[in-house]
């Protein structure tokens, strides 16, 4: 590990260390909360994922299943194709968070990705979720922009 990498490791454990706590918070601290922000886009040449659990769950899963069975009767097979690839992008999710146990939101930090796992179950999730997915100053482009595959290192 180079000087640079290990510096940019312990950049983002600093990062996660300020971030979890924010989840839970009483009250969050939108100052403190941009200070971090403002941090993570100068300080750090960090990649950021997001895990977003709260839109890929199972009853969305349910739901496209049963608009897929109607695509299959109405014989739209490009739409079956489409709803095929969904079906698949919603099952690696479901299987992510069942494999890791994923309960809550939390930060991660590895090598240099840090990745917020969204559950939608924390107490200021909403806040921090669209503070980091704002399009001019967020982090993440969209609620479903990544996802990280178990088999594979993060």
């Amino acid at each position: 590990m180079s000087c640079v990498e290990y510096i940019l490791m312990h950049r983002l454990e600093i990062l996660v260390d300020a971030l979890n706590p924010l989840l839970e918070a009483d009250q969050i601290d939108m100052a403190r909360l941009e200070r971090i922000c403002k941090y993570m886009k100068k300080e750090t040449y960090a990649r950021f994922k997001l895990v977003d659990f709260e839109f890929y769950n199972e009853e969305r899963l349910a739901i496209i299943n049963a608009e897929g069975l109607d695509t299959v009767r109405g014989q739209d097979y490009e739409s079956c194709v489409n709803r095929f690839k969904l079906t698949k992008n919603f099952m690696k999710h479901i299987r992510f968070q069942k494999y890791f146990k994923v309960e809550k939101s939390m930060f991660y930090s590895d090598e240099n990705i840090l990745v917020y796992f969204h559950t939608g179950t924390a107490k200021n999730d909403k806040t921090i979720y669209s503070r980091l997915t704002q399009p001019e100053t967020g982090f993440f482009i969209s609620p479903n922009d990544v996802f990280i595959n178990p088999e594979n290192k993060i």
